[in-house]
């Protein structure tokens, strides 16, 4: 096997199991790379799993829901706490005007709604309980 197969093995683990089972998976990576005394690859199959990660970066873009293009510019800081989740590099702006106000961030893996009309079911179900 070499390095390029190695770290497309090591990148689709990551993507499909958890933080636990990873954690397993990735010892046993690094014992069998030891054992086939392959460990000098170590440093080329880092840098493919960048490259894997980088490409998927690319090409999962966010969509950012907001009442109007305007309000971006006003919850771009609040939207950089989620920077780990979503590529705000790449963003796709919908507006909508049902939206009250505040922004709604979704990729193919997550969605993060902080919109106004949110915040506001969140407290209605704490007072009505």
């Amino acid at each position: 096997m070499n390095y390029k197969t190695y770290a497309k093995a090591l990148f689709e683990a990551f993507l499909e199991k958890n933080e636990t089972d990873f954690d397993k998976f990735f010892t046993n990576f690094i014992e069998n790379l030891k054992a086939k005394d392959k460990i000098s690859l170590l440093p080329k199959i880092l840098k493919e799993v960048k490259k894997y990660f980088e490409l998927a970066k690319k090409q999962d873009f966010t969509e950012v829901i907001l009442k109007s293009e305007k309000d971006l510019e006003k919850f771009k800081e609040k939207m950089s706490q989620f920077s780990d989740k979503f590529n705000l590099d790449n963003l796709k702006i919908v507006e909508n005007k049902n939206i009250v106000g505040g922004f709604i961030l979704k990729n193919s893996k997550y969605i993060w709604d902080k919109s106004y009309k949110q915040g506001l079911l969140k407290l209605y179900k704490k007072l009505t309980k």
